[in-house]
C-alpha cells in the first residue's frame, strides 16, 4: 500500500491515475461528508504532490464535494477531473488570482 500512495506523486500521471485506481480497488472508503472546494495543488503553494494525491486524501476524508483552486493555472483540471471520476467524487473547477491596486499598495 505504502508503494501506491508513493506513487501518487509519480512523474507521469498515467502512472498516477493507475495507483489511485489500485488504492480505490483495496481500500474501503468512508461515508460522504462535508465539501472541500478551494484546494491547491503542486501547480500552486500546497502539499500535496499532484491533483491526483490529493483527490485520495479527499476520498479517504469522506469528501462529497471536491474542488482545486490554484493560483493563476488550469494545468491540474485534467487530472485532477480523471482522478475525482476514479473515486466518483463529484470535481469542481476553480483559479485563483489576485490584484494588487498599487496606489494602495504604496500607501
Amino acid at each position: 500500500m505504502t508503494d501506491l500512495i508513493a506513487r501518487l506523486a509519480n512523474p507521469d500521471r498515467a502512472q498516477r491515475l493507475e495507483a489511485l485506481c489500485e488504492l480505490r480497488a483495496h481500500q474501503t472508503l468512508p461515508p460522504r461528508r462535508g465539501t472541500n472546494v478551494h484546494v491547491h495543488t503542486n501547480h500552486s503553494f500546497s502539499v500535496f504532490r499532484s491533483p491526483t494525491e490529493a483527490t485520495w486524501h479527499a476520498a479517504l476524508a469522506g469528501v462529497e464535494a471536491f474542488g482545486i483552486n490554484d493560483f493563476f493555472t488550469t494545468a491540474g483540471f485534467a487530472e485532477f477531473g480523471a482522478a475525482c471520476a476514479e473515486v466518483k467524487i463529484p470535481a469542481v473547477f476553480g483559479i485563483e488570482c489576485i490584484a494588487i491596486d498599487r496606489e494602495l499598495e504604496a500607501a
